[in-house]
C-alpha cells in the first residue's frame, strides 16, 4: 500500500503549516526556487491505495533496500 505522497509545496505554505503531517523535506537545488518537494502523508484515508507491480519488479525493489541497508551499516548513518 502507497501511505506517502511526493508533493511539490510553496515554501511560505510549508512555513505556515510547521511541517505537520511532512515525513521528508528534499534538498533544494535553487535558493530562488519558490517551491519545495517533500515526501508526506495523505490528506485523507480515502488516498492511501494499492498499487500492483510484478513480482520480479518487487523482487529487485526488495534487493535494492537490503543493498542500501548494507552500505547504511558500513558507511554509517
Amino acid at each position: 500500500m502507497i501511505e506517502k505522497e511526493l508533493q511539490r509545496v510553496d515554501k511560505t505554505a510549508m512555513k505556515s503549516l510547521e511541517q505537520k503531517d511532512v515525513l521528508f523535506l528534499y534538498l533544494q537545488s535553487s535558493k530562488r526556487n519558490t517551491s519545495m518537494l517533500v515526501l508526506k502523508k495523505p490528506k485523507t484515508e480515502s488516498s492511501i491505495r494499492r498499487v500492483f507491480i510484478p513480482a520480479t519488479v518487487a523482487h529487485q525493489l526488495k534487493a535494492w533496500k537490503r543493498e542500501q541497508e548494507r552500505a547504511k551499516e558500513a558507511l554509517g548513518g
